[in-house]
């Protein structure tokens, strides 16, 4: 049941535009900062990061510091419905 729940979850992550416009480029890229992601994706960097607040707690993006800046890229580890709307980006 607790693995219904995270797929319920993730799925819900991943119906907005934007978060679909994120992984994206971070498919494509590998990894950003949200200051990349705000340019690219024409956005404040606020709503870029709480975009990212929502993947990275259900653990479908990870962050690295990179000195002062904190980069994201996708998770190595994805459940298979994560993974197959991935392969459609």
């Amino acid at each position: 049941m607790d693995n219904i729940r995270t797929i319920e979850k993730q799925m819900k992550a991943l119906a907005g535009r934007k978060r679909l416009l994120i992984l994206a480029y971070l498919k494509r890229h590998k990894f950003a900062t949200v200051s990349d992601l705000a340019r690219e994706l024409k956005s404040k960097v606020f709503a870029i990061s709480q975009h990212l607040r929502v993947l990275r707690t259900l653990e479908i993006v990870r962050d690295n510091r990179l000195g002062r800046s904190v980069a994201y890229r996708l998770s190595k580890e994805q459940e298979e419905p994560v993974k197959k709307v991935l392969s459609m980006l």
